[in-house]
């Protein structure tokens, strides 16, 4: 009755260990290998039906009573005691004789031919002398010795018990005949409620550390599902497999009602509860199973489903959307599971769906397909009859009034499923044995070793049975969706069922870091209604308005207005002007937010890792990196800019002519980039025919469309975009060159140190690392950085002091009063300046260089504000999730604006 809490130290399933024994000749038959689950490296074929004559067997029954009766004088009634007193006799003689003499049906395998000894080992002399050579020991008798401690395998009992046509018969024996007379026959044919409370509880109570020390942190006695097979999937891949393709079978939706009948510890309820949205009643025997059971749907937050301890005829008559019964039908009783299969109907909505997962046996037996059913019964599943063919069970439900929609036969998966069981069972032995003890710990080995092989070779296998109710009204068009076989099952598993599975489990961690600001609606698919929107805006030049308007139609009610969110393409994005949420993006969970691998993608073509493309640690380490170059004494040099504002102030003198002021201004602030950065004059405000200058911005133009149309950027065309990117790094190699050949050679004192050289951003780097991928990456990114965005803070600064006169006779008086006007101004001085430091802060506040900016969330967090009836709750934000933040709306905010 043991019981296990949720820090049980699971293991990790082991790896298989290579085998030991050898074959040294072809068997005859191909032999394959899958990372999945392997073939068997024998695969023989033992005596069966086919050679078993019902003819004979009844014409004995017949003519041995009659026979009898007449050769003693006797008539009707003495032939009818006769074949009373006889048949049982008979039935062991015949069985006994077929089963010891009957022929292989398949000789194709050349089993290797080695001694009884080379597998077992008997501790019994009379046993060694008994069982030797080619003398094979009857399997049944060998298990029972095998776990009375009597024998034992000679190496790891699957790999033995894969040569078990070598050493091993499969005739019946006096020991097995008296098993299904005594138990077998009763357990099977009564199953009375007290019976199966009984042998259920027994088995499944035994202690949650039993199974849990083989089934793993899953905790599922049933099959799994194989989704790839040119991998090892882990145990509890498989698992999941199995359940998600269970609730696509199903078609389970969010609020159905779903009843699991034999729910075991309750991981389908959990599964379909959280990520499908169900709300699930479970129905098991077992005490341990419900307690754990329902203490891990509470741990999950589930609420609306709940396990009850109670045998399936006692279940509540209510109506479900769906039912699901997964290896539970066995314990039933072949007599008593058409009555079952009524029950489920009696239950189901009319337009529900039942899935019916059950063990079954091949109808094509073989003698040793009905020991292993026989030794399943007596020492792991008593009273269970999982020794049923498909067409039996299929005849069972069409009687009970069911139409069966789909059949799957996952033999094969429950071999794999059962594989990693084994390995979890023996890396759990000193476990086991210490707390069960050894004779345990052997039958579940036996029971798991030969359990891989039979459900592997067909001997026992498993279905997936989709039921509807066979009745007129069935809306049968509805289900034709997922009237699907399993190979397409697993398709919609994997692109289906984790896409939506992933929005139920996504939205319930959403929920648990806050919840979801108001959403984007509008009439296109996929988002794009806000894509068009937003493109139209910067298209009119209506980029504000059509923020302001966002937030003001989504967040109306609002006390915190500016947040909001859409999905384009299945892609989260939070939109917010929030200053609260942009504080949080930008400084207090600074860690929490960053450029995100799909930015860092599309521009490390561009960027490369510069510290303007890179998160985390990466990104500290850059900055770290680049930390000395930017020191007061470095940047606060002015003689750079004085010589391209030399270059700029003739060509605003135009006697009263209109001027391009922002042409000028971006040539201006690319010529300042290139030689603050490089070293270089390119002198666009002489020269503006550029190639440099061209190659730039169309660069520039290409990659702001890519960011626009995300999360359709393959819309953009490349157009010259290689072409001009190879001509960038063409001009910038040699100059790189040229500075770490000149800093090596200084370093290695060929040169003389230059100390009184001209500031340039690549001479400062390179004294840091001569590493041409960093410089080229730092470099090219201060470019960017450099012309854009101040030639824009210049253009809009010079536009309001146009509109603003006072401001500039103001800002004449502080000019002549700081600097002179014969008089270059100093760091110091420019710093101490109020007024001019006032208009560049009003300027950026009221046209920020960069007007929106983005970033991508890197671990499951919330931002503060925009949820909740009001916007004042978090809201969650999950990893991956796109944001999109308006520097420009948020700096019009009345109560963030200052005076000049």
């Amino acid at each position: 009755m043991d019981e296990i809490t949720p820090d049980f130290p699971f293991k990790a399933t082991p790896k298989a260990a290579p085998p030991t024994f050898k074959i040294d000749h072809d068997c005859g038959v191909k032999i394959t290998t899958s990372p999945a689950i392997n073939n068997p490296p024998l695969p023989a074929d033992g005596p069966g039906n086919e050679t078993f004559s019902n003819g004979l067997l009844i014409s004995l029954l017949i003519l041995v009573p009659t026979c009898t009766a007449w050769k003693l004088g006797g008539g009707f009634k003495t032939t009818v005691f006769l074949a009373l007193i006889t048949t049982l006799p008979i039935l062991i003689v015949f069985w006994t004789i077929a089963s010891s003499t009957s022929p292989r049906t398949n000789d194709r395998v050349k089993c290797p031919g080695l001694p009884v000894e080379h597998y077992l080992t008997f501790h019994k002399e009379q046993d060694r002398a008994k069982y030797r050579g080619r003398n094979k020991v009857p399997m049944e008798t060998f298990m029972r010795k095998y776990f009375d401690g009597d024998a034992d395998f000679n190496g790891d009992v699957l790999e033995v018990l894969e040569y078990r046509h070598d050493w091993a018969s499969f005739r019946f024996t006096w020991e097995l005949f008296r098993f299904i007379i005594v138990n077998f026959a009763t357990d099977v044919l009564v199953h009375s409620r007290s019976q199966d409370e009984d042998q259920v509880r027994e088995h499944y109570d035994r202690g949650d550390d039993f199974y849990a020390w083989f089934l793993g942190p899953r905790m599922v006695y049933t099959s799994g599902i194989i989704s790839d097979v040119t991998k090892e999937e882990s145990l509890e891949q498989l698992q999941d497999n199995k359940l998600a393709i269970v609730c696509e079978k199903i078609a389970l939706k969010p609020g159905e009602t779903l009843l699991d009948i034999g729910c075991g510890w309750g991981t389908l309820a959990k599964f379909a509860s959280v990520n499908y949205g169900a709300k699930v009643t479970g129905i098991t025997l077992g005490r341990n199973q419900t307690k754990w059971g329902n203490e891990t749907l509470r741990r999950a937050g589930v609420t609306d489903s709940q396990i009850h301890c109670m045998d399936y005829r006692d279940m509540p008559k209510a109506k479900y959307d769906k039912i699901t019964c997964l290896e539970m039908a066995e314990h039933v009783g072949i007599f008593k599971i058409t009555n079952f299969l009524r029950q489920c109907r009696d239950m189901l909505e009319d337009d529900g769906v039942m899935h019916l997962q059950i063990a079954g046996i091949r109808q094509a037996w073989q003698y040793e397909d009905l020991v292993w059913g026989l030794f399943m019964n007596k020492y792991v599943f008593p009273g269970a009859d999982a020794s049923t063919p498909l067409a039996y069970y299929i005849g069972f439900c069409e009687r009970a009034g069911w139409e069966v929609k789909s059949v799957d036969t996952i033999g094969v998966h429950y071999s794999a499923t059962i594989w990693r069981w084994y390995r979890n069972w023996l890396a759990n032995e000193a476990d086991v044995t210490a707390k069960y003890g050894l004779r345990w710990f052997k039958i579940w080995k036996y029971f798991l070793a030969s359990a891989t092989i039979s459900s592997r070779q067909g001997s026992a296998t498993c279905y997936q049975i989709t039921l509807v109710k066979n009745i007129n009204s069935v809306h049968r068009i509805d289900g034709v969706a997922t009237q699907f076989a399993l190979s397409t099952a697993l398709e919609a598993r994997l692109l289906l069922a984790r896409g939506y599975v992933a929005r139920i489990r996504n939205e319930a961690k959403i929920k648990q870091h806050g919840g979801r600001a108001p959403q984007y609606g509008g009439r296109l698919p996929l988002g794009l209604s806000f894509l068009v929107d937003f493109r139209n805006a910067v298209t009119n030049d209506e980029t504000l308005k059509f923020w302001n308007d966002t937030f003001m139609r989504l967040c109306k009610s609002h006390d915190s207005p500016y947040t909001a969110e859409t999905t384009i393409a299945g892609q989260r994005i939070i939109i917010t002007a929030d200053q609260e949420n942009v504080k949080a993006i930008l400084a207090t969970q600074f860690d929490d937010f960053g450029k995100g691998k799909k930015f860092r993608d599309d521009w490390v073509d561009m960027l490369g890792h510069s510290i303007f493309n890179s998160d985390g640690q990466e990104w500290h380490e850059a900055r770290t990196r680049l930390r000395p170059v930017f020191n007061r004494e470095r940047i606060s040099d002015l003689e750079c800019f004085e010589r391209h504002v030399q270059n700029l102030l003739p060509l605003l003198d135009t006697d009263g002519q209109a001027v391009d002021i922002k042409d000028l201004f971006l040539r201006f602030t690319l010529d300042v980039s290139a030689d603050f950065t490089l070293g270089v004059g390119l002198d666009t405000l002489k020269r503006p025919l550029n190639k440099f200058a061209e190659s730039f911005e169309r660069l520039r133009h290409w990659k702001i469309q890519r960011e626009r149309f995300k999360p359709f950027k393959f819309l953009v065309p490349r157009s010259r975009y290689q072409a001009d990117l190879d001509y960038i790094e063409s001009f910038m190699d040699p100059i790189i060159m040229e500075t770490v050949n000149q800093i090596k050679a200084e370093e290695a004192g060929e040169t003389p140190h230059k100390k009184d050289a001209a500031f340039n951003l690549l001479r400062a780097s390179a004294e840091v690392s001569t590493d041409r991928r960093f410089l080229r990456d730092e470099l090219i990114t201060a470019l960017f950085a450099g012309r854009d965005n101040t030639a824009m803070a210049f253009t809009w600064m010079l536009y309001e002091l146009a509109r603003h006169p006072d401001v500039v006779s103001d800002l004449r008086r502080e000019i002549v009063a700081q600097i002179g006007l014969n008089s270059e101004p100093g760091y110091k001085t420019l710093k101490d300046m109020k007024i001019l430091s006032n208009i560049i802060n009003e300027t950026l506040r009221l046209y920020p260089p960069v007007p929106l900016n983005t970033r991508a969330c890197l671990k499951d967090t919330s931002l503060p504000r925009g949820g909740g009836p009001l916007g004042n709750d978090p809201i969650g934000v999950l990893k991956g999730t796109g944001i999109i933040y308006s520097n420009h709306l948020l700096r019009q905010y009345n109560l963030l604006i200052t005076s000049v």
